[in-house]
């Protein structure tokens, strides 16, 4: 197994909170445009918002599974020492 620098964990969980941070903006605003009603200017289209809805569940999946995986691959490099 390849034991990687502090700096490597660090980029790594900075990934997983910026991607934690998008998709909450991102159901909040979804969440806004959805239960305000859908404004002209904003998503005229409602099929539109029920496509990024269903995109936004699931990027929260592949987020959730990538940081699952970087807990455990840190936590086992870490009982390497």
């Amino acid at each position: 197994m390849i034991k990687h620098s502090n700096w490597y964990w660090i980029r790594e969980f900075t990934g997983d909170g910026i991607m934690w941070l998008m998709i909450i903006w991102s159901s909040m605003l979804f969440g806004g445009i959805a239960t305000i009603g859908y404004a002209k200017f904003v998503e005229p289209n409602m099929w539109i918002l029920y496509t990024e809805i269903a995109i936004l569940v699931l990027f929260a999946f592949v987020a959730v599974d990538r940081l699952i995986d970087d807990g455990i691959r840190y936590d086992q490099e870490r009982r390497l020492k």
